[in-house]
C-alpha cells in the first residue's frame, strides 16, 4: 500500500467528540436491538434510559438513531440539555419546543411548522406545550411516534439542585411519558443511576440499558478499518490495544488517533506492539482530564481502593485477591472499615473500573497506567488525610472495643469444655460403675479398683487442660498469621506441640489404664467355659494424634471408599470457560477424562433429566437469549431473547423451563418459566417469586438464592412459589444446588473470606463445610445417584474439575479445564456477573 510521501493525509479518528459520521461509528447493534424490542410495550410505551460512563459512547448511540434503529415508526429528535437554556419551567419547555421544531424540518412528507414564540411560553408554560405545541405535531406525524431523545438528562438534576429549575419538572415529564399518546423518551444518564433513580420518580418508570464497551469483533473493525488503505496492525499490536481499552470507545479512539500520528512520519506498511507502548505516553497525558474525572467522581474509599490496586497490580499478573488489596491499604496507614471497602468494590465494578469478582484488575489499563503516573498510594493518602483520619479512628475504637484473644477464646470454647468434661464425666461414672460391681464381687480388689479411679480422674484432668490449651494455642496460631506476627506465631506453635504432646502421653496413660482394667475385670469375673476356636488375630484401631491447625477442619463421617465413589463416576459434565471476551460451554467425559468445547459464546448449563437435552445462555449476537438444544449438538431453540433472562433449569419432567429475568423497569430480580420447545413469541408466565439462581430439584422442589422481600440467604420453594422456608441467612451462599433425593443442598460461600463449598439439610440444619482449602471452589453440582458432588477449583495454579464423596471426601481431579469459570462479557457487563451466576450440570 505505497503513500506518496508528500500526501497530505487527514487522521480519520475521533479523538473526544461524539461520532457523528456513519464511517467512525462501530458495533452498537445489540443496543439498537434492544431499543427496538424494549421502546413499545404491548399496553403502554417503554420510557428508556441509557445509562454508562463518561465518554462511554451514549451521544453517539443517539447521533445515529435515525440511521440505525431500524424502524420507521420513530421519528428521533435529541435534545442535548448540555447545549440548552435551562432557566425557569418556560425557558426549558420553549428550548425544547424550538428543537422539535427545527428537527422535524426536515423530516419529509410533514408540513412547514410555524416557530414557536418565545412569550407564549411565558405565562403557562406547560399547558402551551402540552396542549397547544404537541398535538399538531403528533396528528401530522401518525401513524409514526415522535421519539424525544434527551442528552446529559443529569443537568435536569443540577439545575433543580442550583434553583434553576423547578423540582416539578420531574413530574411533569412523567404526566407526558404517563398520558401522552405516540409520544416515547429515551434518557442518557451517567453511571451514577441510583442516585437518578432516588432523586425523582420519573426514572423508576424507565427500563435500563447500560452503554460500555464495544464488543470485541467491532473494536478491532474501529482499529484497523479506518486505515485499512494506509497500513496493517500485527496481531500482538491489536491485543495490545485491546488490553490498554479493553474496546471502550473513546480511549480506542484516542489511542488509534496517536498511532495514526505515528505512522505519518515514516509511514510503514505495519505497526507492532512496540508502536503502541511509543504513543502511550501521549495518550495519558491527552486521556488525563477524562481520567482525571474518574478520579473526583469517585468516593474517598474508591480512590484509596484505585490507588492501592495500581499500587500492587504489576506483582499480581493474575489479578489481586482482596487480602492483598486490603493489606496494601493498611500499609498505607488506610483503614476504611470493611462494609465501606465492599460498597467501594462494588461502585468501581458498576462503572467498568475493575472486574466483579477477586482477583480484581483494571478492566482499562490505561487507568491503571495514568494512576500509577499521577496517583501514587503515598501521595493519595496525604490528598485524603481528613478521610484516612476518621477511618483510622475509627479502626482504634473498633480495636479498643474487641474482645481479647483470651476473652474470644473463652466466649467458643466454653461450650466445647463443658461437653468434654460432660464426656469425662460419663466416662468415669461408667468405670466406677464397673468397678463398684467388681468390688461387690471380691473385696479383694477394693483397694486396686480405688487406684484405678484415682488415675482414670487424674488423666482425664490432664487430658481436658491439654486440649484446652490446644484450643488455645491454635486461635493464637489464627491470629498472629492474620497480624503478619512472625515472633509471636513461633510461639504459638511450641505450644500447641507442647499441647499435642500432653495430649499423646494421656492417650498412652489411657491404654495402659485400659489394660489394669482389663487385669482387674479378669481377676474378679469366672472365666467363661472353654470353647474350641481358631487362633485370629484382633486389629488393633489405630490411635488418632491431634495436631495444631491453623483453621477449622471440619469432621465427617466414615466415607466410603475410593474404588466405591470411582465405581459411581460416569456421564457428562458442562462447564462454562471464560475465553477472554465471552463464555465457551465446555462437555467433560466423567468415566475418561475428555473435554470437548459443545458450542461457543454461551455458559450457564443445565442438562435435563435424561441428558438428552441442555438448556443454557447464549452470548452470541445473533442468537442471544436463553436457548435448548439437543445434547449432541442441533435442535436450538431460543426460547427467550431478554439479554437480562439468565440461569435456566428444568423442571423433573422435562415439560418447563424456570429461569431468573431482570427485565422489569425496576430490574427486580425475578422467575418465569417457559415452554423448552417453543420460541420466544411464546410469552414466558411471571412467577410470584423474587429472588436469584434457581434450581428445580427433586420432588417439585426449587432451590434459590433470596433476593428483594425473600431477603438474603438460600431459600426452598414449591414449583408454584406458594410460599419458602429458609436454609441458610447468609447473603455469601451463592449457586445452590439440591439432591437427586431433594433432602440436601451444595452451595458455594464466601462467608469465611474465602470461597469454599459446604452441605446443609434442605430443613436447614447440619450445616457442614467440605473444603477447606485456600483455592477457590466453587459451583458444586451432585452426581445423578447423589454420591458424589463435582466443583470446580483453582488448587496447584490451574482450573480444574474435581470430584468428591458426598460428606466431603475421597477428593480427586477429574479433569483440568481450559480456563478459569470466571470472567465478564466485556460488551454486556450490566448482564455478566462472573462465576457468582455460572452453574455445573452433571447428566447421567
Amino acid at each position: 500500500m505505497p503513500i506518496e510521501n508528500n500526501a497530505f493525509i487527514v487522521n480519520p479518528y475521533i479523538a473526544g467528540s461524539p461520532v457523528k459520521d456513519s464511517a467512525m461509528f462501530f458495533g452498537r447493534d445489540d443496543v439498537y436491538a434492544w431499543l427496538r424490542q424494549h421502546l413499545r410495550g404491548e399496553y403502554q410505551d417503554n420510557a428508556i434510559v441509557l445509562y454508562g460512563e463518561r465518554r462511554a459512547g451514549k451521544t453517539s448511540v443517539l447521533y445515529h438513531m435515525p440511521d440505525k434503529l431500524g424502524d420507521d415508526t420513530y421519528v428521533p429528535v435529541l435534545l442535548d440539555l448540555q447545549g440548552m437554556g435551562l432557566e425557569g419551567m418556560d425557558g426549558l419547555l420553549w428550548e425544547m419546543a424550538r428543537k422539535i421544531g427545527l428537527a422535524l424540518r426536515r423530516v419529509e412528507g410533514l408540513p412547514q411548522l410555524d416557530r414557536p414564540d418565545r412569550r407564549d411560553f411565558e405565562a403557562h408554560p406547560r399547558h402551551h406545550f402540552e396542549e397547544v405545541f404537541l398535538p399538531p405535531i403528533i396528528e401530522a406525524l401518525k401513524p409514526r411516534r415522535l421519539l424525544l431523545m434527551f442528552d446529559e438528562t443529569n443537568r435536569l438534576e443540577e439545575r433543580v439542585q442550583a434553583g434553576e429549575l423547578p423540582d416539578s419538572i420531574f413530574d411533569y415529564l412523567r404526566s407526558l411519558i404517563q398520558g401522552t399518546n405516540h409520544l416515547n423518551f429515551i434518557f442518557a444518564l451517567g453511571s451514577r443511576v441510583e442516585e437518578a433513580r432516588d432523586s425523582s420518580q420519573l426514572f423508576n418508570l424507565a427500563v435500563y440499558r447500560k452503554i460500555s464497551f464495544l464488543e470485541r469483533d467491532f473494536a478491532e473493525d474501529l482499529i484497523t478499518g479506518p486505515v485499512a488503505k494506509y497500513y496493517t496492525y500485527t496481531p500482538a499490536a491489536i491485543e495490545r490495544i485491546l488490553r490498554l481499552t479493553s474496546g471502550q470507545p473513546y480511549y480506542t479512539q484516542l489511542l488509534c488517533h496517536n498511532l495514526f500520528t505515528r505512522w505519518t512520519e515514516r509511514k510503514p506498511e505495519q505497526l507492532d506492539a512496540a508502536d503502541v507502548d511509543a504513543v502511550l505516553s501521549d495518550v495519558i497525558e491527552q486521556a488525563t482530564p477524562n481520567l482525571q474525572f474518574i478520579w473526583d467522581d469517585s468516593a474517598p474509599v474508591e480512590q484509596a481502593l484505585l490507588a492501592a490496586l495500581a499500587h500492587v497490580a504489576p506483582q499480581h499478573k493474575g489479578g489481586v485477591m482482596r487480602r492483598n488489596l486490603e493489606r496494601t491499604l493498611r500499609s498505607a496507614k488506610f483503614y476504611p472499615p470493611p462494609g465501606e471497602v465492599t460498597t467501594g468494590l462494588k461502585r468501581l465494578f458498576e462503572r467498568d473500573i475493575i472486574n466483579s469478582q477477586e482477583p480484581y484488575e483494571f478492566r482499562i489499563e490505561l487507568i491503571q497506567q495514568w494512576l500509577r503516573q499521577y496517583k501514587q498510594l503515598g501521595w493519595v493518602r496525604e490528598e485524603l488525610n481528613e478521610a484516612a483520619t476518621e477511618w483510622e479512628r475509627l479502626e482504634q475504637q473498633r480495636l479498643a472495643e474487641a474482645p481479647t484473644s483470651l476473652e474470644r477464646a473463652r466466649r467458643w470454647l466454653a461450650p466445647a469444655l463443658g461437653l468434654l468434661l460432660l464426656g469425662l464425666l460419663v466416662f468415669t461414672v461408667v468405670l466406677y460403675e464397673d468397678f463398684q460391681d467388681a468390688v461387690e464381687e471380691t473385696i479383694d480388689s477394693e483397694t486396686r479398683v480405688a487406684e484405678l479411679a484415682a488415675l482414670v480422674k487424674a488423666n482425664s484432668t490432664q487430658a481436658a487442660e491439654s486440649q484446652m490449651a490446644l484450643i488455645l494455642a491454635n486461635t493464637r496460631i489464627a491470629e498472629a498469621q492474620q497480624e503478619g506476627d512472625t515472633e509471636e506465631l513461633a510461639k504459638a506453635l511450641a505450644s500447641a506441640t507442647m499441647a499435642v504432646e500432653a495430649i499423646e502421653a494421656s492417650q498412652a496413660t489411657a491404654t495402659s489404664i485400659a489394660v489394669v482394667e482389663a487385669t482387674v475385670v479378669a481377676q474378679i469375673t469366672p472365666p467363661p467355659p472353654p470353647v474350641e476356636t481358631t487362633p485370629t488375630e484382633i486389629p488393633v484401631p489405630p490411635t488418632n494424634t491431634p495436631q495444631p491447625t491453623t483453621t477449622a477442619t471440619p469432621t465427617s463421617s466414615p466415607t466410603p471408599t475410593m474404588p466405591a465413589l470411582a465405581a459411581s463416576l460416569k456421564g457428562t459434565i458442562a462447564y462454562p470457560v471464560f475465553a477472554g471476551t465471552s463464555y465457551d460451554l465446555y462437555f467433560g467425559n466423567v468415566a475418561g477424562g475428555e473435554t470437548i468445547r459443545y458450542r461457543r459464546e454461551a455458559s450457564q448449563p443445565a442438562f435435563n433429566a435424561d441428558g438428552s437435552r441442555i438448556a443454557f445462555i447464549s452470548w452470541a449476537a445473533n442468537s442471544r437469549g436463553l436457548v435448548t438444544a439437543n445434547s449432541s449438538g442441533g435442535y436450538e431453540i431460543l426460547i427467550s431473547n431478554y439479554l437480562e433472562d439468565k440461569l435456566p433449569t428444568w423442571s423433573p419432567d422435562g415439560s418447563t423451563i424456570l429461569f431468573l429475568s431482570r427485565r422489569s423497569g425496576s430490574r427486580a430480580s425475578e422467575f418465569y418459566h417457559a415452554s423448552p420447545n417453543a420460541d420466544f413469541l411464546n410469552n414466558p408466565a411471571r412467577l410470584m417469586g423474587q429472588g436469584e439462581y434457581p434450581t428445580w430439584g427433586a420432588n417439585n422442589q426449587v432451590i434459590f438464592q433470596g433476593w428483594g422481600s425473600s431477603g438474603a440467604g438460600l431459600r426452598i420453594a414449591p414449583a408454584n412459589f406458594s410460599n419458602y422456608e429458609d436454609v441458610t441467612d447468609s447473603g455469601a451462599d451463592y449457586a445452590p444446588a439440591l439432591s437427586p433425593d431433594g433432602r440436601q443442598i451444595v452451595f458455594m460461600s464466601n462467608r469465611e473470606s474465602n470461597w469454599d463449598i459446604y452441605r446443609i439439610n434442605a430443613d436447614g440444619s447440619n450445616l457442614r463445610r467440605l473444603t477447606t482449602d485456600s483455592a477457590q471452589d466453587g459451583l458444586p453440582t451432585w452426581s445423578p445417584n447423589g454420591r458424589a458432588i463435582a466443583f470446580v477449583s483453582n488448587r496447584n495454579g490451574e482450573w480444574a474439575i474435581l470430584v468428591m464423596s458426598a460428606d466431603g471426601g475421597n477428593l480427586q481431579k477429574l479433569f483440568t479445564i481450559e480456563g478459569s469459570p470466571d470472567g465478564t462479557v466485556f460488551y454486556d457487563e450490566a448482564n455478566s456477573t462472573g462465576w457468582i451466576e455460572e452453574r455445573l450440570s452433571w447428566s447421567p
